[in-house]
């Protein structure tokens, strides 16, 4: 008898937490409105990964919900990012207390994070949910924005420029626009354009010492010494962390 009552015991307790698992997968049949509204209470109480598949399901409903794959992607992408810093860390740790320094993580190589729990997918999934916004609420210039620096990120440089021109379009006093806009063109070779575009960036935020920085690194490929001179001692007035990188470009 003892026997017998622990196997329904333990039979029992399968049971709810079966029962629990079913209750916590995403129910099925339920109205748009219901959809968003779990996900929004999900989203509100930092519970992203809850709300990810509500928000899922309610484009199942409307795919052109425009505002839904917006939010969508800024959660894939927050989720990212809280992956990396994560992995980062213990990548670090692991690194400092039983590896050889010349073992450290390269930046811009993210194969070694995705042993620590990155979550490199989403950082797709959150390009395809703002490329989705686009394409049904094309005046979103900050989904626009994302998916312009991602391209340049990517060093597709036309593209990341032709993105960042209807950013400022539909945005004019979005000043990051102007600065990468320039960015990109730089990095394209397209030098006087390049500074065209920082220069209107720095007419917006007189102080972005990150634009002086790029300013000067253009006059340094544009091997314009009094122009590079004079960003770098406005840098040094600053007291800008970014005068010592552009006075040692000069050596790389």
């Amino acid at each position: 008898m003892k026997y017998s009552f622990i196997t329904i015991l333990l039979v029992f307790i399968a049971l709810i937490f079966t029962n629990c698992g079913k209750q916590s997968a995403v129910e099925e049949g339920l109205p748009y409105s219901a959809y968003i509204a779990r996900a929004n209470q999900y989203h509100n109480e930092n519970k992203d990964e809850k709300a990810i598949p509500y928000y899922k399901k309610a484009l199942e409903i409307k795919p052109a919900a425009g505002d839904v794959h917006y939010i969508l992607g800024e959660i894939y992408d927050s989720e990212y990012k809280k992956s990396y810093d994560s992995a980062w860390k213990q990548h670090s740790f692991d690194v400092l207390t039983h590896r050889k320094p010349n073992e450290f993580y390269i930046k811009g190589d993210t194969k070694e994070l995705e042993k620590y729990g990155l979550k490199k997918e989403y950082k797709e999934l959150a390009m395809q949910e703002f490329r989705q916004t686009i394409k049904y609420e094309p005046q979103n210039w900050m989904a626009r924005y994302r998916v312009a620096s991602d391209l340049l990120s990517k060093q597709q440089y036309k593209e990341a420029i032709q993105e960042y021109e209807k950013v400022i379009e539909l945005n004019p006093k979005y000043v990051n626009a102007y600065s990468l806009m320039g960015e990109a063109y730089m990095k394209e070779g397209s030098l006087d354009l390049a500074v065209k575009w920082i220069k209107k960036a720095l007419e917006l935020d007189t102080n972005s010492e990150y634009d002086y920085y790029n300013l000067g690194l253009v006059y340094r490929k544009m091997l314009n010494g009094d122009e590079f001179n004079k960003v770098l001692a406005k840098l040094k007035s600053m007291h800008s962390f970014f005068y010592d990188e552009l006075r040692l470009s000069i050596y790389r």
